[in-house]
């Protein structure tokens, strides 16, 4: 946990969320270029490096204390449409 989720109080189970970030050259390669931007919940989803010389990252963006089921994005998420203001 990062010290903003051990600050606040959580009666529900924390998700962090992290956004992939690819690094664009002119070598990128389409898979991850088509990654950039998406959310995944930490541990799950696509991890960087991909493929040798990958310079891509995740980074965590948002994380929640929800009650709902893991793997259900939040209401305004970028995986929803829109992202949802960092913490």
């Amino acid at each position: 946990m990062t010290a903003s989720e051990t600050t606040r109080p959580c009666d529900g189970t924390v998700v962090v969320w992290e956004q992939w970030i690819t690094h664009f050259s002119p070598t990128t390669c389409p898979e991850c270029a088509a990654l950039h931007g998406q959310w995944f919940i930490k541990g799950q989803g696509p991890q960087p490096p991909r493929h040798v010389n990958c310079r891509c990252q995740r980074k965590e963006v948002y994380w929640e204390c929800t009650n709902r089921p893991p793997g259900q994005a939040p209401a305004g998420s970028g995986r929803a449409g829109t992202q949802p203001r960092p913490w």
